[in-house]
């Protein structure tokens, strides 16, 4: 898991192993499973577009647009070439407050999000 925020800096990683969730950030610390006093999770998602991709595609579907509807067939290529450009982006957030009053901000895998829940109640 990656630190993205909170007490321990802006970069490093979490893990759990042996019964405690190990964080080496900017200072390294290792917790037990009753000293994690709250679990938000959530998903960050962000749209985007694609310039190169939307480039590409409109020129290869506005030319076989052209060959099968002449101007409108180019026309309705570069509109799909455009519109299918657009992608998002997902991210797992985890933030973890600790009983001492430290937080950390994790950029998870929809797995890791599920062992850092199953490590707080204890599993």
């Amino acid at each position: 898991m990656k630190i993205v925020g909170g007490s321990f800096g802006v970069r490093g990683s979490a893990f759990v192993a042996k019964g405690r969730l190990h964080i080496e950030g900017s200072t390294e610390a290792a917790y037990r499973p009753e000293e994690l006093s709250k679990i938000n999770t959530r998903v960050d998602a962000v749209r985007k577009f694609g310039v190169i991709g939307a480039i590409v595609g409109a020129v290869v579907l506005g030319a076989v647009g052209w060959a099968l509807l002449a101007i409108f067939g180019a026309i309705i290529g570069v509109a799909l070439a455009i519109a299918g450009s657009f992608y998002t982006r997902k991210k797992n957030i985890a933030e973890v407050t600790f009983e001492d009053g430290a937080t950390l901000i994790l950029e998870c895998t929809p797995r890791a999000v599920d062992k850092l829940i199953q490590f707080k109640s204890g599993g």
